[in-house]
């Protein structure tokens, strides 16, 4: 039978997708599917805010907005007061990168140097220590309990055994 009786034959051939189309289509989808799989991972380990929840950003997301300014105030006056301890365990830590770089590491020295990060940490702590119970007292009682839990570190509360 010719190609002419076939009024579909001509259409088959006109939307064949070309081999870099294919592999346009592929790495499309692949790159969509880590995407995907990425923002969904972060969720269920409870990342949900990514890089800005570190340190006292992580803290003012538990702060009422209208208690946020006073907070917030409270935190950039007492971040200048710890700035040099900060400035230390900052320089004891790029020490110890730089020492564990080297070719030869005693377990000794090793030792020394993680007691002393563990000494600016306790020294840093100590100094925050009175400025976090000025902020934590001025806070409502539930919201007290979230920074506390948030300064403190512990689980975030996904699990509820975890939970009061």
């Amino acid at each position: 039978m010719p190609d002419d009786a076939n009024p579909n034959a001509g259409a088959a051939q006109r939307w064949k997708m070309p081999k870099w189309g294919w592999v346009l289509l592929v790495g499309s989808v692949a790159l969509n599917l880590l995407v995907i799989g990425s923002i969904v991972g972060m969720r269920w380990a409870g990342h949900n805010h990514g890089w800005k929840d570190r340190g006292m950003r992580g803290v003012l997301r538990h702060v009422p907005r209208d208690q946020r300014d006073e907070v917030r105030q409270i935190l950039r006056q007492h971040r200048e007061d710890v700035k040099p301890e900060r400035q230390e365990l900052r320089k004891l830590r790029r020490e110890l990168v730089d020492y564990a770089k080297s070719e030869v590491v005693a377990p000794a020295e090793l030792e020394r140097r993680l007691v002393r990060i563990d000494e600016q940490r306790q020294l840093l702590r100590a100094k925050l220590r009175p400025k976090m119970i000025e902020l934590v007292s001025k806070l409502d009682p539930d919201v007290r309990v979230r920074v506390l839990r948030r300064l403190l570190g512990g689980r975030r509360g996904r699990h509820k055994q975890h939970r009061d």
